[in-house]
């Protein structure tokens, strides 16, 4: 399966969105498994990549005042926000779920 098509949507996406050049670095540098990953990740969930872009870069805006999180942990934080959608049908736009799960559970080291 190919997957640049994915990542370069994201990274339009993010570049579209104002995104920090510091994310866009880092999510530019990633590495193929973590690409093929994340893309993964992406495809099944009932976000769009555009969702996804926002989503980290508030994500990382949220970041500002408090400690930094790596690129692989900011991934893997909004993949449990998804997971615990439980697949609902409703579901709040991936930003405001993310602010929920900040807001509510804070990040763990």
């Amino acid at each position: 399966m190919d997957l640049r098509p994915g990542f370069e949507a994201l990274l339009r996406e993010l570049v579209a969105l104002g995104a920090p050049a510091s994310l866009i670095k880092q999510v530019a540098e990633m590495e193929a498994p973590e690409v093929r990953n994340w893309i993964e990740t992406i495809d099944e969930s009932p976000y769009a990549v555009s969702e996804w872009a926002e989503a980290l870069i508030r994500f990382s805006n949220w970041e500002l005042n408090r400690r930094t999180l790596p690129l692989k942990q900011k991934r893997e934080y909004l993949n449990c926000c998804v997971e615990g959608t439980g697949g609902a049908s409703s579901l709040l736009p991936l930003t405001s779920l993310l602010e929920h799960y900040l807001d509510t559970h804070g990040v763990r080291d």
